[in-house]
């Protein structure tokens, strides 16, 4: 296989992320288990309190509706 038609393949394979070209995982931040969860906590706090806002300001904030089953 030359060298034009592997370049290709490696840009391609980085465009679908099936074999990046680059290690992506070095991009990103590492945290411990402990402050992944604590984040989780963070979001799920957060959107617990925007849900109870909605409701206290007497449904003024607009929802998205439900599917009738």
């Amino acid at each position: 296989m030359n060298t034009k038609t592997k370049s290709f393949f490696r840009g391609a394979g980085s465009v679908m992320d099936l074999a990046p070209a680059r290690n992506l995982r070095q991009l990103a931040p590492r945290r411990s288990a402990s402050e992944r969860m604590a984040s989780h906590f963070t979001h799920v706090g957060e959107s617990v309190s925007r849900a109870c806002g909605s409701f206290a300001d007497n449904g003024s904030t607009p929802t998205t509706k439900t599917k009738a089953a």
